[in-house]
């Protein structure tokens, strides 16, 4: 009895996590499947849509969210070189939302997996091609609702003499939930810094205000999020003076404790 009621224990437990998954991803479901040429996007870039308070600077390996109102640092984040950034289109909890593309295997046998993810990193959804995409990822309006685009490259060849006999090209296209309305803006949330620099925008020298916390050290940060100058803090102090006389004219972040605010030089 007790063996029975373990393997129904199991096959109940299946079952949960089958329609708990189901439901996760019921809402982004394919539609349609175009066959013929399909748009490829080459190029590096941060598409955003449905994301009007927050904006996005990239380096070599990482990419950087700023509130638009405040220009505090919204998050740091890893990503492949092509992706895209969206709100309130795969899902409704006003969360960002990112698609990157993995491409696994070597040619001709490269197969991309596209991958849906929140902010804190929970997967929405996981898309297997059969070829490449190539970051050819991206919604599209449609109405008042979003789909999913999604472009496939598959190389054709002769399987007796390998020659290259061309490609198959398909387009996938993807049901969202969202229609990229924003619910809340980032005027509402606070800087993570509270006290501003001064002066601001500053020529010379420019104060920036501080709690210790158990920091050792301020960072400032160029608009490109490259690290342009480390600076020891005072624990005895609240504040550090900045001389910005060689700096370059345009925005930079100073951050302590993974809090930070903004300042311009002119």
């Amino acid at each position: 009895m007790y063996k029975y009621k373990m393997i129904m224990k199991k096959i109940l437990l299946g079952l949960v996590l089958l329609l708990t998954t189901a439901t996760m991803n019921a809402q982004i479901e394919l539609q349609y499947v175009l066959e013929g040429d399909c748009i490829f996007h080459y190029e590096e870039r941060v598409s955003m849509y449905g994301v009007d308070d927050l904006f996005f600077t990239k380096t070599d390996e990482k990419t950087y969210a700023y509130n638009k109102s405040d220009f505090s640092l919204y998050g740091v984040f890893d990503f492949g070189k092509s992706f895209v950034v969206s709100r309130n289109i795969f899902t409704t909890d006003n969360k960002l939302c990112f698609i990157c593309e993995n491409i696994e295997g070597i040619y001709p046998n490269k197969k991309s997996k596209v991958t849906i993810f929140n902010e804190d990193n929970e997967v929405i959804k996981i898309i297997q091609l059969n070829g490449v995409s190539e970051g050819c990822c991206f919604p599209i309006k449609c109405g008042d609702k979003y789909k999913l685009v999604i472009g496939e490259y598959i190389p054709n060849f002769d399987s007796e003499t390998g020659n290259y006999l061309g490609s198959i090209q398909k387009t996938y296209i993807y049901s969202c939930p969202g229609n990229g309305e924003a619910t809340t803006s980032v005027e509402n949330v606070p800087a993570k810094v509270k006290r501003n620099a001064y002066p601001n925008p500053a020529t010379d020298l420019v104060t920036l205000p501080y709690e210790v916390d158990g920091a050792t050290s301020m960072k400032i940060y160029d608009m490109q999020g490259k690290l342009v100058e480390r600076k020891f803090l005072d624990r005895n102090k609240q504040e550090l003076q900045l001389n910005v006389k060689d700096y370059p004219s345009g925005m930079y972040f100073f951050e302590v404790n993974g809090e930070s605010n903004s300042f311009i030089v002119e």
